[in-house]
């Protein structure tokens, strides 16, 4: 008996502004794609107009098989898959779902890497179930999420009595 090849989700690297079209491009190809999105306000000459825009510009989440890395990099647009020593790196579900969650704070990105403190969960809200490492900024309380592959970090405002520890 043949086994079915396990999905799993991969970062590719696009040309720019092709990251709509690429999700769109990928639905048509029966490929599942992410695009993490958040929404900003932007400034022209005559008027103000709230937009979406990638949250990590380039970067798009697609899960499938290896079998199709080549029909996907030979998609107009695609540049690359991330890899990890000359592997194409698997970014962990978890870590998409985190992602996922996180979008509903309309995060910060953020270059800069953080002094770990102690590992939380959120335990209520609508960001439930999202893990990470809590910072204190004047008083707030930040959950820093990471996503390695693309090398990120997402800050997001938790309410303290919402977060539990990780053991």
């Amino acid at each position: 008996m043949d086994q079915i090849p396990q999905r799993s989700w991969y970062a590719i690297y696009t040309r720019t502004n092709f990251e709509k079209r690429l999700v769109s491009d990928f639905s048509k190809k029966n490929i599942t794609a992410f695009l993490p999105t958040r929404k900003i306000v932007r400034q022209w000459s005559d008027r103000k107009k709230k937009i979406e825009v990638p949250l990590f510009p380039n970067y798009l989440f697609v899960k499938t098989t290896k079998h199709f890395k080549y029909d996907i990099l030979n998609t107009q647009g695609v540049v690359k898959f991330l890899e990890y020593n000359n592997e194409m790196a698997v970014i962990p579900e978890q870590q998409i779902n985190d992602l996922r969650l996180t979008l509903l704070g309309n995060p910060e990105v953020s270059n800069k890497y953080f002094n770990l403190k102690e590992n939380v969960t959120v335990v209520s809200g609508h960001l439930k179930g999202l893990s990470g490492v809590l910072l204190e900024k004047r008083g707030q309380c930040r959950l820093v999420v990471r996503i390695d592959v693309v090398d990120k970090t997402l800050l997001v405002d938790v309410s303290a009595n919402m977060l539990a520890k990780i053991p």
